[in-house]
């Protein structure tokens, strides 16, 4: 049921949902450009909150054309909402057959932006630190795909050193050194824990598998940052 959210703005539809809140599509009524909404309830989910304030304060930061644009943000009591750039063209996820993956060029092309995406963030300062194909969206651009780096919940603005102690991540995706930050004290990592992230990813592309498995028993992390 469409119905006006904002002033000259139409909410449309759920688009998917995420760990703390919806993602929406609204239209706008004076020349049908789509924009994202994120989401979240806060009486909901109260350990939520610092997350999202970083998570906004990380990614107003970011302009880049294989990055998710961040338009603004607004609050309505303990409401928050995010306003993101729509990506039409879906996950990433979805274009990798499973047990297959996809034609070595079109992989070849994915990776290639998705490098041009994260040198850009590590020269900002940012880890995104949660690379996978569900949080890479894609939109369609003189007949060709256009990748963007989505979901900065998790994301870390780094300080002067680098180094980062938090565990944090989705499982398959996680680099070994941000798995011994969780079992060994002073243990520490970098963005290079992206890279792997990354590399995991392009095996997915290729092979439409994973490298490693996980045990079932684990749900993809969310904490605090």
């Amino acid at each position: 049921m469409v119905r006006e959210f904002i002033e000259g703005w139409d909410l449309v539809q759920v688009l998917g949902e995420g760990t703390f809140g919806e993602v929406k599509l609204l239209v706008s009524k004076e020349n049908g450009e789509a924009c994202a909404m994120k989401e979240i309830d806060l009486d909901c989910h109260p350990e939520a909150e610092d997350s999202v304030k970083k998570e906004i304060c990380v990614h107003k930061l970011l302009k880049h054309k294989h990055v998710v644009q961040c338009y603004g943000s607004r609050s309505e009591g303990r409401r928050q909402f995010i306003f993101l750039e729509y990506c039409s063209g879906g996950e990433l996820f979805d274009r990798i057959e499973p047990d297959v993956g996809m034609p070595e060029y079109q992989a070849q092309r994915f990776f290639n932006q998705l490098i041009s995406g994260l040198e850009y963030l590590h020269k900002k300062g940012v880890s995104h630190r949660d690379i996978k194909p569900g949080n890479i969206l894609l939109v369609e651009h003189s007949n060709r795909s256009l990748l963007k780096l989505a979901d900065f919940g998790v994301s870390k603005l780094l300080s002067e050193t680098g180094q980062m102690e938090t565990f944090v991540g989705t499982p398959y995706y996680i680099a070994p050194e941000v798995v011994r930050v969780a079992q060994r004290p002073f243990e520490w990592y970098t963005t290079k824990a992206d890279c792997w992230s990354l590399g995991v990813l392009l095996y997915q592309l290729l092979t439409g598998e994973r490298p490693f498995q996980s045990r079932p028993d684990r749900s993809p992390v969310t904490v605090q940052i």
